[in-house]
């Protein structure tokens, strides 16, 4: 015969342990949440991007074997500092623009009818090697380490590059993309 008296006084002792050892965990947590948020709400980094300047690559040529090239600037300006005074890493990411369906290689800008499409790219070095996204498609990102104290401007210069021989129609207007920049840190 089974003894149900036994089981039951056996699972209300487990359900005490259970419910003691759950008010421990949630009173950890909320000291946990409490000192987590007393550092990062008292001492937190924020950064803000300051305008960018344009990257213009000028008239095009299609009939040129040489790339055009052009550079640009991001600056932004970090404040604060992170749990323990410590240095932040700040990651600076591209994404593909708006023309591109997605794709880092290569980036398009459109002219005046959707099919008029110019290839070009982002680099994060001269030598237009090392396209600058976000980290996936074979991309990489800029990556800045600051050090609280550091009270200027941080400038990351974007590489660009139109690629030559491309048919396209001459324009009036120009032909553009759009690029969102994101900082996350």
């Amino acid at each position: 015969m089974l003894n149900l008296k036994k089981i039951v006084r056996r699972m209300t002792v487990v359900k005490r342990k259970k419910n003691a050892f759950q008010r421990l965990s949630f009173l950890f947590f909320l000291w946990f949440a409490f000192c987590l948020c007393i550092s990062q709400c008292e001492a937190g980094v924020s950064c803000t991007f300051i305008f960018p300047t344009l990257i213009n690559f000028g008239n095009y040529n299609p009939t040129s074997p040489v790339a055009a090239t052009a550079t640009g600037t991001i600056q932004f300006h970090c404040t604060g500092s992170n749990r323990g005074g410590t240095g932040q890493q700040i990651q600076i990411t591209l994404n593909p623009g708006v023309n591109s369906g997605g794709s880092f290689n290569p980036r398009d800008m459109m002219g005046p009818a959707p099919t008029d499409l110019l290839a070009y790219n982002l680099y994060l070095d001269s030598t237009d090697t090392t396209i600058w996204g976000d980290g996936t498609q074979g991309t990489s990102v800029y990556t800045y380490n600051y050090t609280p104290g550091n009270t200027g401007n941080i400038t990351a210069t974007i590489y660009g590059q139109l690629f030559p021989l491309q048919n396209v129609p001459a324009s009036p207007s120009p032909y553009t993309d759009s690029i969102t920049v994101t900082a996350t840190y």
